[in-house]
């Protein structure tokens, strides 16, 4: 039970900061293309791969963080569509 409430805190937490920052790069960028789109796929692949390279070969962390950054925060910041 505590994977899937870990799941759904960085679920939340990520959608609404795709909805925020689409709705920002779309203020800064008005075009027909989908930038914010760009950005955060962009920004979800570095913060992805730099946090499970920092988590497994700089910095040992709890493996519920992986849980919760990975497959919660990071996989709903990139996939889900606003």
């Amino acid at each position: 039970m505590q994977t899937v409430l870990l799941i759904s805190l960085g679920a939340v937490l990520g959608a609404n900061l795709r909805y925020f920052v689409a709705q920002y790069v779309a203020r800064l960028v008005p075009s027909s293309f989908p930038a914010g789109t760009l950005v955060i796929n962009i920004s979800a692949s570095f913060l992805l791969g730099f946090f499970l390279i920092w988590t497994s070969e700089r910095v040992l962390a709890d493996p519920r963080w992986r849980i919760f950054f990975a497959v919660g925060f990071c996989a709903t910041y990139s996939a889900y569509s606003s």
